[in-house]
């Protein structure tokens, strides 16, 4: 007898994936918590189907919020009770969801057990999932910590089974086994595979045109990594400055609640559930291009598309100054640079809109270059190392001001036209950045304006020429902002000294 236990539908696909390759004369048991059926509410159909023997479920929901003694008395008694006291008949045991209290149970049964990765790539990224798992304040973290479950170094834990290639580069564990499930699925039998699609409500075929763009969407605001309306602006942003000129096709995470197709009207949206390892075969004729912000998914299915667009986790924190960061380019751009370096800055986020057509003869260059673009201002900078600096200033922190005057900087205002009264969640303040250069180069700079339609955020970036005076006032307000800034600085040094 072989025992899996899942908490998602991806570790669902894959698990099945496994046990049609690698169990397939075995008993299987398979045990999930009672919230799954409200993502697949035909879920116990795995048995009928003869993709497992058995399908326990167990309500977790019982630990919420319990204290850790009470916890450890009672997850024996209830599991031994689900399992009809069996856990030392089976020959093997897979997790995943390691981070659940099922593993607590191993450990304290003595049985050794195999981890499933919560998602691709996170093998390699559990410090991601420790801040997700301690943002829900679900799980009793201090149990995971005392059976060493966040890092998964657990002494009984004797095999991890991950998507290698999903990995950070310097990733090694000897226990690894690499494993893919969407290689795997093509290697199961073609009506085994039919089934598989239509129990997780697979479309027959989806019709798109070639250059359009798959986007996977990640649930944001249920893991509170993002508000609710954090989660719309990140996706508007995105889609504004990356994909408006293309056809998009949705594909929401499938615990994702966003009504997608009121804040993204134009895009077309899959709305059935289905895990995104099964996209390569419900084409008729796949995107071109798949994008995501974060999603683990992107690692499975990249390989299947022609070009990848991913913004990295770090635009989670740095998306809602997108327009800076375009603003900036679009300033050198003007001035007729076409190379240039970036400190302090989302470095991806740059890399991805050197990638867009309007900037296709700009290069962001990882040599020397008296060209630069920066944001956290690196301590001791020198000034005559560049000929232009952009400081964007994302943090209003104002750093720069300790090499240089704001007096000679130029300043470029970004002004945030509304365009709609419904639901514009987009930061209306008009925002500056600030540009040291040449004299020659500020008088050209007066003459720099643009404007940029932000259709599904609801806003028209304008940027406009500005006389002597407004740039006086503006580096005038600048100058107001930093000295505040560096009085609260001293005032808090003064309050930590007197302590």
């Amino acid at each position: 007898m072989v025992l899996f236990h899942i908490i998602s539908l991806y570790q669902l696909i894959n698990v099945i994936e496994y046990a049609e390759l690698y169990c397939v004369k075995k008993y299987k048991v398979l045990i999930m918590p009672t919230f799954i059926k409200r993502k697949l509410k035909h879920i116990m159909e795995l048995k009928a189907l003869g993709l497992f023997d058995e399908v326990l479920l167990f309500d977790y929901t019982k630990y919420n919020g319990k204290a850790e003694n009470y916890i450890t008395e009672n997850l024996q008694k209830d599991f031994d009770a689900l399992l009809s006291e069996r856990i030392s008949e089976f020959e093997d045991i897979y997790v995943g969801g390691a981070q659940y209290y099922f593993s607590i149970y191993l450990i304290q049964k003595n049985r050794e057990f195999t981890v499933f990765e919560e998602g691709a790539g996170l093998m390699s990224r559990l410090d991601l999932l420790e801040t997700t798992i301690r943002n829900q304040k679900i799980l009793c973290t201090a149990l995971l910590e005392k059976y060493n479950l966040f890092k998964l170094d657990a002494p009984l834990i004797k095999r991890v089974v991950c998507l290698l290639r999903a990995q950070v580069d310097d990733y090694k564990d000897d226990r690894a086994i690499d494993f893919d499930a969407v290689h795997a699925f093509s290697k199961i039998g073609i009506e085994r595979q039919e089934m598989i699609k239509s129990f997780f409500g697979c479309p027959k075929e989806i019709k798109t045109q070639s250059d359009s763009v798959l986007l996977l969407t990640q649930n944001f605001a249920n893991l509170k990594q993002l508000s609710f309306h954090g989660q719309i602006l990140i996706y508007q942003i995105f889609y504004d400055f990356f994909l408006h000129d293309r056809t998009v096709v949705i594909k929401p995470h499938p615990d994702d609640i966003m009504y997608y197709e009121k804040i993204l009207p134009d895009a077309i949206v899959i709305k059935e559930k289905f895990p995104s390892e099964l996209l390569p075969y419900i084409f008729k004729e796949k995107p071109l291009t798949i994008a995501t912000i974060s999603s683990t998914g992107m690692h499975l299915i990249a390989p299947f598309f022609h070009k990848q667009i991913e913004m990295k986790v770090s635009y989670e924190k740095t998306f809602p100054y997108t327009d800076k960061y375009y603003t900036a380019l679009k300033a050198l751009q003007y001035l007729q640079y076409k190379k240039f370096i970036v400190k302090g800055t989302d470095t991806n986020l740059f890399e991805k809109m050197v990638e867009l057509e309007e900037f296709a003869d700009m290069e962001l260059s990882d040599k020397q270059c008296r060209i630069c673009i920066m944001d956290i201002v690196p301590e001791g900078m020198d000034l005559s190392d560049y000929n232009i600096v952009i400081f964007l200033n994302t943090r209003k922190e104002y750093e720069f001001t300790e090499y240089i005057a704001l007096s000679e900087v130029y300043p470029i205002c970004i002004n945030k036209i509304k365009k709609r009264e419904e639901e514009c969640f987009y930061n209306l303040h008009d925002e500056q950045i600030y540009v040291y250069m040449g004299k020659d180069k500020r008088e050209q700079m007066k003459e720099f304006e643009f404007r940029k339609d932000l259709g599904a955020s609801g806003v028209e970036l304008a940027v406009d020429k500005m006389s002597e005076q407004e740039i006086y006032i503006n580096c005038l307000e600048g100058q107001v902002k930093a000295l505040e800034k560096r009085l609260l600085h001293y005032i808090n040094i003064s309050k930590e000294k007197n302590k």
